[in-house]
């Protein structure tokens, strides 16, 4: 963010910069060694005192993660958990690529992954960590921890048996609120359908009409732009491009979109109509008179739909911006895209189907897993998230490597305050890794 309602990509503890990597000079074995004993020597700075820790990072990885935040890092780590105990190769991704769990004095484990270099100093060329994990924690304690958070929490992780979906962990998960970004889920579904139906196919082009706000990239594109059907998809799901929403959810209809809630489970639709598009959101929130804010609020659906029609470009897209430019929750309860958590968990399971759009559907949701969850035990991550002030939604289709399907969701408003983006994420993360 901090342009931006919406947010498509989370990180847990520490961010990924990955350069590109140089060809392997050394034998598969000697780069298993190598990648061993870099993991070793990362995990000896979870101490007190981790200065020197940049010397076993790459330049180019250090100009994204300065050295002063890895330290702040591994200190933060070192106090919470204590110093690492053990660290375990979980999985050699490639040649210079693995994944591996460190263990640490305090009973916690931590997922990490690495990518090196050839070089024997400077190596690490990509370094994420994800969510510290209890041995002695339980879902149980999870949900607990989610309870006790400000604001409203809807939660639901289900098992998808062929019997039907069995829930595994809960709470609130019908409490209908703000999702955020997680709207998309629903304009790619209705894209999904007409795909399947002959009506569009994924390589169909749409020219670049209009331009919203931030995330994303193609509101710095020229006007006129060719882009594909499934371009921007996978635009709109993986980086949460708003541009990218808007211009499918003009090419599929609004009132399609409207028509596939239900569809995919939603059980409550009426409160997504009319169903908005990004700029709707930014002007109804920061670009229109309260006045007008106000007698929107209090219309009906009909009459609605014909402000929104009626309701002017900005004058200023920097002073739309600007005002965007918040962190302080604004009309989450009122002027949102709305689902509980049952409803996104039917949404992501809807996408399971086997059929030709939806196979293609859920390649797009696995372009960014969205979460750092072991691939040793996950062969397939499909993510959607979302947030604003106040607003945090992560979705998630997963099917483990034994074939089993499951599905995810969290939400968690605050209409008072900010919510802790990196909290949410840890408590879901954690979550998931405790499911049976």
């Amino acid at each position: 963010m901090r342009t931006s309602l919406f947010v498509g990509l989370f990180l847990t503890i520490t961010a990924m910069a990955v350069a590109t990597q140089s060809t392997p000079q050394s034998s598969p074995a000697a780069q298993s060694h190598d990648l061993q004993n870099t993991a070793e020597a990362v995990a000896k700075y979870f101490r007190a005192d981790p200065s020197g820790i940049d010397q076993l990072f790459a330049p180019e990885f250090l100009v994204q993660v300065p050295a002063a935040r890895l330290e702040r890092v591994m200190r933060q780590l070192f106090s919470q958990y204590g110093g690492c105990t053990g660290v375990k190769l979980e999985k050699q991704v490639s040649p210079t690529g693995a994944h591996f769990q460190f263990t640490f004095e305090k009973g916690f484990t931590v997922p990490v992954s690495l990518e090196i270099n050839d070089n024997a100093a400077h190596t690490i060329t990509g370094f994420v960590l994800g969510a510290p994990v209890s041995s002695s924690e339980t879902l149980s304690s999870v949900i607990d921890k989610m309870k006790a958070l400000p604001g409203q929490v809807s939660f639901l992780a289900q098992r998808l048996d062929a019997s039907g979906p069995v829930a595994l962990a809960e709470w609130q998960p019908a409490q209908e609120l703000g999702i955020g970004s997680a709207f998309k889920l629903y304009i790619l579904g209705a894209l999904a359908q007409q795909i399947s139906a002959g009506r569009r196919h994924w390589n169909d082009v749409i020219p670049l009409e209009t331009q919203s706000l931030p995330s994303g990239i193609l509101q710095k594109w020229p006007l006129g732009t060719p882009l594909t059907v499934q371009s921007l998809a996978s635009l709109m799901i993986s980086i949460s491009d708003n541009t990218a929403a808007d211009a499918l959810l003009k090419a599929v209809g609004r009132e399609q979109v409207e028509a596939i809630l239900p569809v995919m489970g939603h059980s409550q639709p009426a409160l997504d109509q009319p169903f908005l598009a990004t700029m709707d959101m930014f002007q109804l929130k920061w670009g229109i008179p309260a006045e007008q804010l106000q007698q929107y609020l209090a219309d009906d659906t009909a009459a609605r739909r014909a402000f929104l029609q009626t309701m002017k470009p900005p004058a200023s897209t920097a002073a739309l911006i600007a005002a965007v430019s918040t962190t302080t929750p604004k009309m989450i309860d009122n002027v949102e895209w709305f689902a509980s958590a049952i409803d996104l968990c039917h949404a992501m399971a809807w996408f399971r189907a086997d059929d030709t759009a939806r196979n293609t559907a859920r390649q797009v949701l696995a372009i960014n897993p969205g979460l750092a969850l072991s691939s040793t035990r996950w062969a397939y991550i499909g993510f959607k998230g979302g947030s604003e002030p106040g607003v945090i939604s992560l979705n998630l289709l997963l099917r483990s490597q034994s074939g089993q399907w499951y599905v995810v969701s969290g939400v968690w408003n605050n209409p008072k305050a900010a919510v802790s983006e990196t909290e949410w994420v840890s408590l879901v993360s954690r979550a998931i890794d405790l499911l049976q």
